[in-house]
């Protein structure tokens, strides 16, 4: 609880500005998520579903294959499909993943924003938003 405490402290700036560019996408996504995690892998903040809590670890080593996690090894806008994530309760959740990393001036990664949806609210346009949702939240 207190590195945690420490953690969300640290990144205080970094969850306000994503906030509100997070809910702004939610209201494109009604009946999904939407969450910011650390380049630890730790859910800073989330809007929508309540699918990954503040506090969960979402690095592929403890989760095995998920969106967030394959972006935080790839560094790089990636997208999960339902059924291949490893978790067996993301693959019955069937909601398809976007994630992008959310970086400084100097391009090192800051966090990543990740959209989680229904398929028939998941696209491959869906990409292009959540990096430019990313790139807003960067400046």
């Amino acid at each position: 609880p207190q590195a945690l405490a420490a953690t969300l402290a640290a990144n205080r700036g970094l969850i306000a500005a994503a906030a509100q560019v997070m809910h702004g996408l939610l209201a494109y996504n009604p009946r999904g998520h939407i969450n910011l995690t650390d380049v630890e892998g730790t859910t800073l903040y989330f809007c929508g579903l309540d699918i990954t809590p503040v506090g969960t670890r979402l690095l592929e080593s403890v989760q095995g294959t998920n969106c967030t996690g394959l972006a935080l090894a790839e560094d790089a806008l990636v997208y999960v499909l339902a059924e291949e994530n490893f978790g067996k309760g993301l693959r019955q959740r069937r909601m398809h993943c976007a994630a992008a990393p959310i970086r400084n001036a100097q391009g090192q990664t800051l966090a990543l924003l990740t959209l989680t949806a229904e398929p028939g609210w998941f696209h491959f346009h869906t990409l292009g938003t959540v990096q430019a949702a990313a790139e807003a939240v960067s400046r």
